[in-house]
């Protein structure tokens, strides 16, 4: 006959506690790893790729707050409503956590950090995730990189985040999910009391859905920094249509002998894999082989007192 188990040493109170205090480490550990993350866009906030992002990031248990442009402000880089100033702007708060503002990318931002979440600073800024990549030379022009270089000059980290154009929601969601996956590394390596990312410090992010021949599907993630290789061009002229003369764009594809420099943020792209560009918002020129250049060509500034250049 089957013995009956006993309970030797644990009475059921005891046992009780010990779940009881186990569920609270749980708890107080996956509390410590939330974030409190602002989404900016410059889709609009009715786009697809912030909702599926916001969604993805609380599910991931988050603290999120959406303040994205009322409208699609796409391609608007860094403009600001100078033909509001000192006069209203609208600010909606349209559901739970969810707010738009009537405005340019960055001036949301701002409206953002400076107005709906000045009680309640983000950890994070996460820009996106925009319909179509913002790469290369073209990034500039981008309201979703503008937005993440707004929250920077902030002081707060920022990622932008951008996937090329799709049918379908799975660019979307492979950019949430590579979010989510990429905060849990960043908060490893946090050390106590610093910041997410190193201050002054983010990151462009692009997820990539052409792929060149012969293959399928993403090959991985680069680290790369932004260079002249585009994966789309814009020019000015004759229309294909015939109607007149305005703005064309057409893509770009890596032809099978291109060689490139192993970080080019286009070149990777393009390749197939998902780029991961650090950026400061600052565009200035500032290499040793820059200056030497510059200073061949104006070198009365490189003098100590330079003179005017009509003297």
């Amino acid at each position: 006959m089957r013995k009956p188990l006993k309970l030797h040493s644990l009475s059921s109170t005891k046992i009780l506690g010990s779940l009881t205090t186990a569920c609270l480490v749980l708890f107080v550990q996956a509390k410590a790893h939330a974030l409190k993350i602002m989404l900016v866009n410059d889709d609009g906030y009715q786009a697809e790729g912030i909702t599926i992002l916001f969604d993805t990031l609380q599910a991931a248990g988050h603290e999120v707050t959406i303040v994205a442009p009322k409208q699609d402000q796409s391609g608007i880089g860094t403009s600001l409503n100078i033909s509001q100033l000192l006069q209203p702007i609208e600010v909606v708060n349209y559901d739970t956590n969810r707010w738009y503002v009537d405005a340019t990318p960055t001036v949301t931002t701002w409206a953002g950090l400076d107005y709906i979440l000045r009680d309640n600073k983000p950890d994070l800024v996460i820009s996106g995730i925009n319909r179509g990549e913002n790469i290369g030379v073209f990034a500039v022009s981008s309201g979703t990189v503008s937005a993440a270089v707004a929250a920077l000059n902030r002081g707060i980290p920022a990622i932008a985040i951008s996937a090329g154009v799709d049918q379908t929601q799975k660019p979307y969601k492979t950019g949430a999910n590579f979010i989510v996956d990429l905060l849990k590394q960043l908060e490893a390596r946090r050390k106590p009391g610093s910041t997410l990312l190193p201050t002054g410090i983010g990151l462009n992010i692009n997820i990539p859905v052409r792929f060149p021949s012969g293959i399928s599907e993403i090959r991985g993630v680069a680290l790369t920094r932004f260079d002249r290789i585009t994966s789309f061009d814009f020019t000015f002229g004759e229309l294909p249509t015939g109607s007149g003369v305005g703005l064309k764009f057409e893509t770009v594809s890596l032809q099978p002998d291109t060689t490139f420099n192993p970080k080019s943020e286009g070149g990777q792209f393009l390749s197939g894999y998902i780029t991961v560009t650090p950026i400061d918002g600052n565009w200035s020129t500032i290499t040793q082989k820059n200056q030497e250049k510059l200073r061949q060509s104006l070198p009365s500034l490189f003098d100590p007192n330079p003179a005017l250049l009509s003297q």
